[in-house]
């Protein structure tokens, strides 16, 4: 059983407390690949979120140029599969702390594509890896290389401790990202509508609270004395102090009220705490697609996959036959008007209120008449479309509305994120990948 020495203790306490200063995601990548290699020795530290069905790896890395040499991109990209610990993790989400020597002998290692091509042009001979929450098909996770020695039991016993606060860091610049859509202080978060935040003093009392903050605490706590903070939230914050105290992560707070929950997530700056509240609904409500002409059934069918159930699954589900349920979608999409010709993904997502998806492509930078199609069905809510730039994921290039029954088509290759809805209304998206036809039926 591995231990940790003195000196290990107190890098871990001062890598904490520097890891939960308010953060957007951008700045969380940029510090955590700075401050991980303080704590364990690596030569290259990668922030990566890769996409596995598009083969696409986003990374930032440290020193920034330590990866770069011609077609780098390219060609990682096309050895994403044979990369054991991205597989492992996408199949699994195992949330162990896993090394490439895990999987690979030396030999064996060597003797793949993905060293010769790659990781031997930059002098890669081992390599650590902790992931963090991602919906598939992302993989998002750090990445400790070096040549040598491999890492340690020790090194990985380390790197296992901060893991659940590098979660927890990584949940609350999520949530500083989602209030702001710029790198303006946090506070200023209290002046957008549909954004729920509570600035504290570090003595819990309340500085500044937004109207949907309070709407919420109404909602899930009732009446408040005197502008104060319910007392189920001041345990909870306690709680969380001692947490941090104890050097563990703190954990949000889930208030569940039948098909709809409220997280609490704190944020701690230097002088303030910053509560970030999001409301979501846990059900899906059937009317927008029964608006499509769906039956009942269908409605049944679609909300399960919806919510990742697979065919076999929502046939074991409703207790009736596969082949039952496979007529059920293509009546459903045949009623909404998408007929596939040689489709090579497809794909249903719901989105409702504080569910913002990641930045993401559908298909290599390099793939060849590859489009993405979605088509919006639900009823008449917001939250855009965003389009970035390829070369700087920070800066958005393009908007587009949700409307129901619109079609969007795109390069799949042009990094995208569908912004939640701010309002309890349902609504879904069909994603297609290929190629396809859309016939509108007749009015």
């Amino acid at each position: 059983m591995e231990s940790l020495r003195e000196h290990d203790v107190s890098a871990l306490l001062d890598f904490l407390r520097t890891l939960y200063a308010l953060r957007d995601l951008r700045r969380f990548r940029s510090h955590v690949i700075s401050a991980v290699p303080k704590l364990v020795r690596s030569e290259i530290t990668t922030y990566n979120e890769v996409n596995c069905e598009s083969r696409q790896n986003a990374t930032v890395s440290d020193p920034p140029d330590a990866l770069d040499f011609p077609d780098s991109h390219r060609i990682f990209n096309q050895h994403i599969p044979e990369h054991p610990l991205i597989g492992h993790y996408a199949r699994s989400g195992d949330p162990r702390v896993l090394k490439m020597s895990d999987f690979l002998s030396r030999r064996k290692f060597h003797g793949g594509g993905l060293y010769t091509d790659f990781y031997r042009l930059v002098g890669v001979e081992h390599q650590m890896a902790a992931m963090l929450p991602a919906a598939s098909p992302l993989v998002i996770g750090i990445a400790l290389n070096r040549g040598r020695p491999d890492f340690t039991e020790r090194e990985r016993l380390l790197l296992s401790l901060i893991r659940p606060h590098l979660v927890q860091a990584y949940e609350n610049a999520r949530a500083v990202t989602t209030m702001a859509d710029d790198p303006a202080a946090a506070m200023n978060a209290m002046k957008h509508s549909g954004r729920a935040a509570i600035v504290l003093t570090r003595d819990g009392r309340v500085r500044l609270s937004s109207t949907v903050a309070e709407q919420l605490f109404s909602k899930y706590f009732g009446s408040r004395r005197s502008g104060g903070l319910p007392d189920h939230i001041k345990n909870w914050l306690e709680h969380q102090h001692s947490l941090l105290g104890g050097m563990k992560p703190p954990v949000p707070l889930i208030v569940d009220r039948g098909q709809e929950s409220l997280t609490v997530r704190m944020l701690p700056d230097c002088d303030q705490v910053l509560l970030h509240l999001s409301e979501q609904v846990t059900a899906i409500r059937p009317q927008g697609l029964q608006a499509q002409g769906l039956t009942m059934r269908e409605v049944e069918v679609l909300t399960w996959v919806a919510r990742g159930k697979t065919n076999a699954e929502v046939a074991s589900i409703l207790s009736v036959r596969l082949r039952t349920v496979k007529k059920h979608m293509e009546r459903i999409f045949q009623k909404l008007g998408v007929v596939f010709t040689e489709p090579e993904y497809m794909g249903l997502n719901g989105q409702s209120r504080g569910q913002d998806a990641s930045i993401h492509v559908d298909c290599p930078r390099d793939a060849k008449g590859q489009i993405s199609i979605l088509l919006y069905i639900g009823e008449d809510t917001d939250g855009d479309l965003l389009l970035y730039d390829k070369e700087d994921r920070e800066r958005i290039v393009d908007r587009i509305g949700f409307q129901p029954n619109r079609v969007v088509a795109l390069d799949g290759s042009i990094p995208h994120q569908a912004r939640a809805p701010s309002d309890d209304r349902f609504r879904m998206s069909i994603i297609v990948r290929g190629k396809y036809e859309y016939r509108q039926a007749a009015p």
